[in-house]
């Protein structure tokens, strides 16, 4: 359960178990009838003074990212359609942070929203409002917050992280202000403009210099952790007020001498407008003068990564290291989470291609160097690249080892299609003696893939620029020459192994049983990265419950056709088990839920499922109840046919339903390669369609009467 948390309490980060490495931060509302709450979320960077320091302090609708993406404004988030939180008007804004990155002259972090005064409503109108915390990486919920009594606030400040001893702390502040945004952040260092000014077509301009050194503000972060409540710094012209018409007026700000700063005390500083853009933007007057007028059918884009003139996979391979290495340097979000994961520290990147070793009188060449410095400390790896069918060869991985080893470098990585199958940690065995001071790493095409899509799609890219690049990058990848696609096929024994367990020929010693269950491994991983990308979270691989080990999955495969994997998604309710049947000529995806405990009665506990899969679902999918019992036995039907009449699920004799288990099965794709008609293919289409249909609409069951 998440930690409760009251208006002026507060809590430290390490108690909640949060990693400061990512939190996502909710602002929750739920308007009344139904409507929707349609609040701004801004975000406020103060120094100790509790002033922003300059205009990338701010971050709002027209500048979501600040500190190089340590501080992120999400889009806003509305319920499924048909949900019960749709229907209440409930919608979510979304903020994540990255605390670790947050410079130390970043004392506060403050959370708020407000509402456009043309909307003619307050927060007081809403039926509900509310803060919560989750840890990004698995999406536990941390903390709660629930704001109760607000009236006439145009902007509200939810909470506000600072720091306290070394450590992050939160606070509930719950406070507003009845004069909207503009007293918001004016009460926080930002100039406003006047209200009659004309928006420029920024929308927002904050002044680029620092507040005045005498302009102190009332509260310190020192000071504030020792009261109940917090108010925010005042401004000349608006003070906070506290939910239900409280008393939350501050003193006015001070100067360094102690006495009462006025406007005239205070440098004229250029204003920013909190009015949003009132018409669409304008195209410039001669934006076709340059251009003929033509239907543009025959133009090319340039593009920063062409395709065209690849030729030879040796060339292929040198676009494709060049083009990685380039951008892992360029985009900062990109380089780190890759180098990251190969035990490198967070730092500047520096990469460089054939670089030349000598090594025992031979010359080497590997593909590239990777270098990231952070203060005294370097970090340094050598890389080795494949692209299309290239494999990685076992000698020239060891010499790379043993170079690294002379030179005192910190890491081999390789890079290609290839995945690791089976038990290993890595496509090549490497002598781990020679490991116990080089690491040696692994990244597959799938994976970096994935990587570029959460930091371009999800994460996000703090600078225009190099998202750009990160998105030429992506689409580079994605071209069918660039030899980035992936997994291709199921391996050259595919054929001859399903024709063996389907005659019930297949023996578990058999090389080639061994190479399918692994590639077969490798393609529950390449589903896991396909996953990553398209929800912007991390979905893990993990091994069947029944045969963790690879020689129990290659008798399995042998003796009954059958393989498995399991993913892991943040959030879901439980694994998704993908499977496939090489006999019966069937792929499938399932997931296990547990059924609401309690005195409920097993209609209720069938209700209750039917309830969450949406009507479009397929009425193909089947449904299984599991029941309580010395004896493991089951109820089952398709969903069509629950739906039509859900007693087909009852149990006999009043047995209690203690879980179900809701499955997709389509046909098996009998050819090798990945594509339509093919085992790769099939087990993504099933596993995608299962999770579209099924598994994002399910939720533990939560018993609401207590």
């Amino acid at each position: 359960m998440p930690f409760v948390l009251r208006r002026g309490g507060n809590a430290a980060l390490s108690q909640l178990g949060a990693e400061l490495g990512s939190l996502t931060v909710f602002l929750d509302t739920r308007g009344r009838d139904g409507d929707v709450v349609d609040a701004d979320v801004s975000v406020l960077l103060l120094d100790e003074s509790g002033k922003v320091r300059s205009s990338s302090d701010l971050v709002f609708y027209n500048q979501p990212i600040a500190l190089g993406g340590a501080v992120h404004l999400r889009d806003k988030v509305q319920p499924e359609p048909g949900t019960p939180e749709a229907e209440e008007g409930w919608s979510s804004d979304v903020v994540t942070l990255e605390l670790d990155n947050v410079p130390d002259d970043i004392e506060r972090i403050v959370i708020s929203a407000s509402l456009d005064p043309a909307l003619g409503e307050t927060f007081g109108d809403a039926a509900a409002i509310r803060m919560r915390m989750q840890r990004t990486s698995d999406a536990a919920d941390l903390l709660v917050f629930d704001i109760e009594h607000a009236s006439d606030e145009l902007a509200l400040l939810f909470g506000e992280f600072y720091r306290r001893d070394g450590e992050w702390k939160i606070r509930a502040v719950g406070q507003g202000y009845a004069e909207g945004l503009a007293a918001l952040i004016g009460a926080h260092g930002v100039e406003v403009a006047p209200d009659d000014a004309e928006p420029d077509d920024a929308d927002i301009e904050v002044h680029d210099g620092p507040a005045d050194a005498d302009d102190t503000g009332a509260e310190s972060s020192s000071s504030a952790d020792a009261a109940d409540e917090v108010v925010a710094p005042s401004s000349q012209d608006a003070t906070p007020t506290e939910p239900g018409g409280g008393d939350g007026a501050v003193p006015p700000a001070v100067d360094a001498k102690g006495e009462q700063e006025t406007s005239s005390s205070r440098p004229a500083r250029k204003g920013v407008s909190v009015r949003r853009a009132a018409r669409a933007p304008r195209l410039p007057a001669d934006w076709n003068a340059s251009i003929p007028a033509d239907d543009g059918t025959d133009w090319q884009p340039a593009r920063l990564f062409p395709v065209a003139g690849i030729g030879s996979g040796e060339e292929q391979e040198r676009r494709a290291t060049s083009a990685l290495l380039a951008v892992m340097s360029t985009v900062r979000e990109f380089g780190s989470a890759l180098t990251t994961r190969c035990g490198a520290p967070k730092g500047a990147i520096e990469t460089f291609v054939e670089v030349p070793f000598g090594q025992d009188e031979e010359a080497y060449r590997p593909d590239g160097v990777v270098r990231v410095t952070r203060g005294q400390k370097t970090w340094t790896a050598l890389v080795e690249v494949k692209t299309s069918n290239g494999k990685l060869d076992a000698t020239q991985i060891d010499n790379y080892v043993n170079i690294a080893r002379s030179k005192g470098f910190d890491a081999v990585i390789t890079i290609g299609n290839e995945l690791a199958g089976g038990d290993a940690e890595h496509p090549v065995a490497i002598d781990r003696r020679k490991l116990r001071k080089v690491g040696l790493h692994h990244l597959a095409w799938d994976q970096i893939r994935a990587e570029a899509v959460l930091a371009a799609r999800h994460r996000g890219v703090a600078d225009a620029t190099q998202s750009k690049v990160l998105h030429e990058f992506l689409r580079y990848m994605n071209h069918p020459r660039s030899g980035m696609g992936g997994l291709g096929d199921m391996g050259s024994s595919w054929v001859r192994v399903r024709d063996a367990v389907k005659a019930k020929t297949a023996r578990a010693n058999d090389k080639a049983i061994g190479e399918v269950s692994a590639r077969y491994d490798e393609l529950v991983q390449h589903l896991a990265h396909h996953l990553t990308g398209l929800l912007g979270v991390e979905v893990l691989a993990l091994p069947p419950r029944d045969t963790p080990d690879h020689a129990s999955r290659r008798q399995q495969l042998a003796d009954s056709g059958l393989m498995f994997g399991r993913l892991k998604v943040p959030g879901a309710v439980d694994v998704v088990v993908v499977g496939a049947d090489v006999r019966a000529d069937k792929v499938s995806a399932s997931v296990k839920v547990a059924a609401p405990r309690g005195e409920t009665r097993a209609q209720t506990r069938i209700n209750w499922l039917l309830r969450q899969i949406p009507e479009e679902a397929s009425d193909s999918i089947r449904v299984e109840a599991h029941l309580a019992g010395p004896r493991a036995t089951s109820t089952a039907a398709l969903l069509g046919k629950a739906r039509q009449d859900p007693a087909i699920l009852l149990p006999e004799e009043q047995r209690e339903i203690k879980a179900f288990t809701v499955s997709l099965e389509q046909q098996l794709g009998p050819k090798r390669a990945a594509g339509a008609g093919t085992l790769i293919g099939s087990v993504k289409d099933v596993t995608t369609n299962f999770y579209a249909d099924v598994v994002q609409h399910l939720r533990p069951w939560s018993d609401k009467r207590g």
